[in-house]
């Protein structure tokens, strides 16, 4: 694992806390019927989960994202944490214990259609213990960014971050709502949810009934967003239709909003983790100081290039446009 020591004298920009994933994606023609077999003749193993992703997306960006999460020492718990030191990921506050297992996912990936089949197997053990060591590091960063996974850890960690100044990043995944994420939620200064998550969030709020609610528009969802938490940035993001933002600083009281439309690329391959590393390029904008607009258009950007190929962290430094991105590289990494 990385040296902490040496860390510690860098700058910080961004801490995740959430529950690593080791992914195995097959690309298959077509899903099997029950009692059958289907060829893959392409199939890849990288990490997985939201937030470790972003974490990953935003270090091979050049930044110096930490990852708090709870491993142990079997085989896909020592994957991820190769992966993640390849990507460059801050690994030093990394929990790693005797029984642990992470967790494991089997990913059916659709050549035609883009759409995806989910087997999870969730590890045991794996809830963060929150550390006093991890003060520190909270209260030097620029951004936290969460996902209501280990829940008690980021619920103190909001409490440093409120206090120091550093910014709080909220990811609301399609199907991800639960009531229990509300306090995570409404403490949130950047608020980036799938469509699906804000209907459900929206149509708890009216009746207790978490079923989608079919009735706004994502730009519509945005504004409420906007309006009703106190996220100085609001996202609601709709796949190949883009993503619409609200953010505060506009000529009036509810702000600047903006469509992103979704980037064309010549073949899409596979869009396991592109809202994941949506989140990773935007944040990774945000703490080099980009506005969110800019922000917005880069993590189209890298989002759709990384849909190009296989997996959730597939996208290469060397395929991405420096105009499209709105900085310049610096030291080893863009």
């Amino acid at each position: 694992m990385t040296d902490q020591s040496e860390r510690n004298a860098e700058p910080v920009d961004m801490v995740g806390i959430g529950v690593s994933v080791w992914d195995q994606i097959f690309l298959v023609d077509r899903y099997p019927d029950e009692d059958s077999v289907v060829r893959s003749d392409h199939r890849l193993q990288t990490i997985g989960g939201g937030i470790t992703v972003a974490m990953a997306t935003a270090a091979k960006l050049g930044c110096n994202a930490v990852l708090l999460d709870r491993l142990g020492y079997d085989d896909a718990s020592t994957q991820i944490i190769e992966s993640l030191h390849r990507a460059g990921v801050n690994d030093g506050l990394l929990q790693r214990c005797q029984g642990a297992t992470a967790s494991v996912a089997s990913i059916w990936s659709a050549e035609k259609g883009g759409t995806r089949t989910i087997v999870f197997s969730p590890g045991r053990d794996i809830d963060l213990r929150w550390e006093e060591r991890y003060v520190e590091t909270v209260a030097a960063a620029k951004l936290l960014h969460l996902s209501g996974r280990h829940l008690d850890a980021s619920l103190q960690a909001i409490a440093i971050a409120k206090r120091s100044g550093t910014r709080v990043s909220y990811d609301g995944g399609a199907y991800r709502y639960r009531d229990s994420i509300l306090p995570l939620v409404r403490q949130a200064d950047i608020l980036i949810v799938a469509r699906q998550f804000a209907e459900a969030m929206l149509a708890a709020s009216k009746d207790g009934n978490t079923d989608v609610d079919q009735s706004l528009s994502p730009e519509s969802l945005a504004t409420h967003l906007f309006d009703t938490t106190s996220a100085g940035i609001v996202g609601v993001t709709a796949g190949v239709d883009g993503s619409w933002f609200v953010s505060a600083g506009g000529p009036d009281c509810r702000g600047e909003s903006w469509h992103q439309p979704a980037f064309s690329v010549d073949k899409v391959v596979d869009t396991t983790g592109c809202g994941d590393v949506f989140h990773g390029a935007f944040l990774a904008a945000i703490a080099r100081g980009q506005d969110p607009k800019s922000a917005s258009r880069c993590a189209a950007h890298v989002a759709a290039i990384n849909a190009t190929a296989v997996g959730g962290l597939a996208f290469e430094t060397s395929q991405l446009d420096i105009r499209l991105m709105g900085w310049r590289s610096s030291g080893k990494r863009f």
